[in-house]
């Protein structure tokens, strides 16, 4: 915390760190970090949700007037690529593009980028609900992909500079953060003044600024003195290596699953969209079944404990309903602002209200770390996630105080409710998610810590879309909640703030006793039996997970026997030390890897930072 504090204060010292850094990475390679951190994920992404979301829910000709449904079926289906982020290491390690598994890679997807947003911003609402989704699909791609070899080559320099290790966290997430908060301040009076398509022609933009740095090489990155001639070859000898127990094998071929799962399921919602209300759910229940099964049936051979704890990760997101009724509900619209249709009026937050609150949300989850660290830290996990849990459904159901406009009966005005419950909500989940990453980060196998732990940010990213399909089903049950009444608005709020009990059926099943503080003997992780020195390092990275100090070398970095360990190496790193990093800015499960985990919320809150829905 000394260190942010010092950064942002003090001139001098902001100076002093970038010539260090780039005294020894170069200063070709702290832009780059800043235009895939800054710019493609903290303007790019916090800009395209802002914009979808305005997209689809704005009535025609302006958008699509999609209901709080139909948008979770098209949502769910752009955020794919966010849920399978352990396959993009193990393609990269496995299948160089001229000698590159890096630099090669950032290059198609900043391309991808520039195409995807660029077809947005032309067609905007004159195309369809379709074409933006798979163009947002892509979208998600170019930018969830970027993220792992970006990770991948700053945990290879934590490696060979582990004094230098928390200085490049720190860039970072300062250019994250401090980007995201430009954007968020500019794209509420960017869209007033000209539209969705001027904020997707941002977009488009900051693909570009990907694609310049890393094609000038920008990324360090040397060629490999033998390009191998076997691509798919060594993929297959990935997924079916001649070494039988090979921890890693088990966890790709589950990848492999969850990524057909993510795809079916959005599949699904948006080709059943306009059939049964139920056909969705149904499937999505049918789909969450086969995950958690899948979980018990590869993880168990690597250690049991983790594989319940993977089930955890993904339940907890996936009971939890949400939709963008809320959303919807206090955004600035011609039926919503007219005061002969609702009395007391609603909300009715302008653009630029709404991009400021994602200022506001991204300095509470800073918050949100720090209290963290300061008094839950020791906490046993079991008590920890129950007692938040709790706090969970208390938050949300400040919601029924809001939908029910107690809060102008009070004299609270409804825009400091919104920033009062801003603070709240993030400090909450902030809470919830840190002890589950540390727990999945110390579960890690020796052997294949990457793998395992990229696994885990995909099925929090896959739970959280699945959250989604749940909360259509509510929407379904209940009936009259959209608008321009919102009838059950209430019942709704109340229903989906119950769910948060749900997980605490989990918690004693599926989450080990013990706490941040007890090694991966005793929380009964897996050990190879050979790898001591790997073992010891993983509980070390662990152990300052717990601390607040992040993964800055050893275990995740020393996963040299798994056959994606480059890429997804850099990826468990960097999101691991993501995951609790002292007074930094942090991306919440996606967020996203992307992500997502980001904010898509697990409760119907209004912001719409991109933070929490992928990691």
């Amino acid at each position: 915390m000394s260190r942010l504090r010092a950064l942002l204060v003090h001139p001098i010292a902001v100076a002093d760190f970038y010539r260090r850094l780039a005294s020894v990475f170069g200063v070709r390679f702290v832009l780059i970090v800043f235009a895939i951190y800054g710019l493609s994920q903290g303007i790019g992404e916090s800009m395209a949700f802002y914009a979808t979301r305005y997209l689809f829910t704005d009535d025609p000709p302006e958008g699509f007037g999609a209901t709080a449904a139909s948008f979770q079926a098209y949502d769910g289906l752009a955020m794919f690529p966010w849920s399978c982020k352990a396959l993009y290491g193990l393609i990269s390690d496995t299948m160089p593009i001229g000698g590159r598994h890096r630099t090669p890679y950032i290059m198609l997807a900043g391309i991808l980028c520039v195409v995807a947003f660029a077809g947005l911003a032309v067609t905007g609402p004159a195309g369809t609900p379709l074409l933006a989704t798979m163009l947002m699909l892509l979208a998600n791609l170019s930018i969830a992909s970027p993220d792992v070899m970006l990770d991948a080559t700053v945990a290879n320099h934590c490696r060979i500079h582990p004094k230098l290790a928390s200085d490049l966290q720190v860039l970072c997430w300062s250019s994250l953060g401090l980007c995201q908060m430009v954007g968020s301040l500019a794209k509420g009076s960017l869209l007033r003044a000209a539209s969705v398509r001027s904020l997707y022609a941002v977009c488009a933009l900051t693909g570009a600024a990907v694609v310049a740095p890393a094609s000038l090489g920008w990324l360090g990155e040397e060629r490999s003195a033998r390009a191998p001639r076997r691509r798919l070859g060594a993929l297959r000898d990935a997924l079916c290596p001649a070494q039988a127990d090979d921890p890693a094998t088990p966890l790709f071929r589950l990848a492999l699953v969850i990524t057909g799962c993510a795809l079916a399921q959005g599949a699904i919602g948006v080709g059943a969209a306009a059939a049964s209300a139920w056909v969705v759910p149904s499937c999505g229940v049918v789909i969450c079944v086969v995950v958690v099964a899948s979980c018990w049936h590869f993880e168990k051979r690597v250690s049991p404990t983790l594989a319940r704890a993977s089930m955890y990760i993904f339940l907890d997101a996936a009971v939890q309903p949400h939709t963008l009724v809320i959303y919807k509900w206090c955004k600035a619209t011609a039926s919503n602002c007219d005061a002969s249709l609702h009395e007391p009026p609603l909300p009715c937050f302008s653009p630029e209200f709404l991009g400021f609150m994602d200022v506001f949300a991204s300095a509470a989850f800073v918050l949100g770390t720090a209290v963290y660290n300061r008094y839950l830290a020791t906490w046993p996990y079991r008590s920890i996630l129950r007692a938040v849990q709790l706090v969970l459904c208390a938050v949300n159901l400040l919601d029924l105080v809001w939908v029910s406009r107690w809060n102008l009966a009070l004299g609270v005005p409804d825009a400091w409710f919104a920033m009062g419950y801003e603070v709240l909500q993030p400090l909450a989940k902030r809470s919830n998610l840190i002890p589950i990453f540390i727990l999945a980060a110390k579960l890690c196998p020796p052997r294949a810590q990457a793998t395992a732990f990229a696994l885990n940010m995909g099925l929090a990213n896959f739970g959280y879309a699945a959250g989604g399909y749940t909360g259509t089903a509510l929407l379904g049950a209940l009936g009259g909640v959209e608008p321009p009444h919102f009838r059950n608005l209430r019942l709704l709020v109340v229903v989906r703030s119950l769910a948060r009990l749900l997980p605490l059926l989990f918690i004693p099943l599926l989450v080990p006793r013990g706490s941040p503080q007890d090694d991966a003997f005793k929380l009964g992780g897996a050990s190879d039996g050979g790898d001591d020195a790997g073992l010891a390092a993983a509980e070390a990275d662990a152990q300052r997970l717990s601390s607040g100090g992040g993964v800055v070398g050893g275990s995740c970095g020393d996963s040299s026997n798994s056959s994606s360990s480059n890429a997804a190496a850099g990826a468990v790193q960097l999101v691991a030390s993501r995951a609790v990093v002292s007074g930094q800015l942090v991306k919440s499960c996606n967020t996203a890897s992307g992500a997502p985990l980001d904010d898509g919320e697990q409760g119907a809150t209004v912001t719409t930072s991109t933070s929490s829905r992928a990691i």
